[in-house]
């Protein structure tokens, strides 16, 4: 006889933006001798056995759940390869999955040598602590969470890249606007050419913009803002790239003839390179 164990709901952090319940109320119970053998119901996606429901960005569950992928996260090239990251689990900091990250950089190229890699809504820094692995210069990691701020500092040290990059916590949609009216930029520390990989001049930005996927729907207007900041800040010659999902339209970006969409379901990644 099937064990039967009842779905309990994720408790909603008061700091993690609004998401949709996970299939299934509570009450409801799923039949273990349904879950299929990589561990996704066939009518629910993504309920693992043993396991309580997990959302995805989308705020929805899927057959491909990501915790199980992401859970032993790795610098996936460059010098660092191979060294792990600590992943807490929580959803707000659910890295991209290596594929998507690895189809990313091969995309880039060369281009992130020697530049400062900008990691907005950094979560655990995979995406920044990639770029430095890949010949990035210095690293900034915008993170509203605070202790998630003190995960990014121990993943660079864990991985050799202690003193490469800085983690700043504070609201990302807030900081670049105030920078904008300011007139601030990011930088790296004052004699770039003593760093393990020096910041090339002139200098270019990597930009990485990866937050909770269901920002691009509940807070659009503000996601296109921080976009158009982003590109009124960058220097010429920067490299700005945004991870959706196939929920949001492209043609709503600033300029969007300019912008490169790919598609890695569930990922969409969407970059563009700045004029020199």
């Amino acid at each position: 006889m099937a064990q039967r164990h009842p779905k309990r709901p994720r408790r909603q952090d008061s700091e993690s933006p609004p998401r949709e319940q996970p299939a299934g109320d509570e009450g409801e119970w799923l039949d273990l001798d349904s879950v299929d053998a990589d561990g996704a119901d066939a009518g629910d996606g993504g309920i693992r056995e043993g396991s309580t429901p997990v959302a995805r960005r989308t705020g929805k569950s899927d057959p491909k759940d990501d915790v199980a992928e992401v859970a032993g996260i790795r610098v996936i090239g460059g010098k660092n390869r191979g060294r792990k990251l600590t992943y807490s689990g929580d959803v707000r900091t659910r890295p991209m999955k290596d594929r998507v990250r690895e189809a990313l950089f091969n995309l880039l190229g060369k281009g992130v040598e020697g530049t400062i890699a900008i990691d907005l809504f950094a979560g655990t820094g995979a995406l920044g602590i990639e770029a430095l692995s890949r010949g990035a210069g210095w690293g900034i990691f915008l993170e509203k969470h605070f202790p998630t701020c003190q995960l990014i500092e121990a993943n660079l040290k864990a991985v050799g890249m202690e003193g490469r990059g800085q983690a700043i916590g504070g609201d990302t949609f807030l900081q670049l606007r105030m920078m904008r009216r300011d007139g601030r930029t990011f930088t790296a520390p004052p004699d770039v050419t003593k760093l393990p990989v020096p910041v090339i001049e002139p200098v270019r930005w990597v930009i990485f913009c990866s937050p909770p996927y269901e920002f691009y729907n509940s807070r659009e207007a503000e996601m296109l803002r921080l976009l158009d900041d982003m590109i009124a800040l960058a220097p010429p010659g920067s490299a700005i790239v945004v991870e959706t999902d196939d929920r949001f339209d492209p043609t709503k970006l600033p300029e969007p003839e300019l912008w490169d969409v790919r598609r890695y379901y569930p990922a969409v990644v969407i970059w563009r390179q700045l004029p020199l």
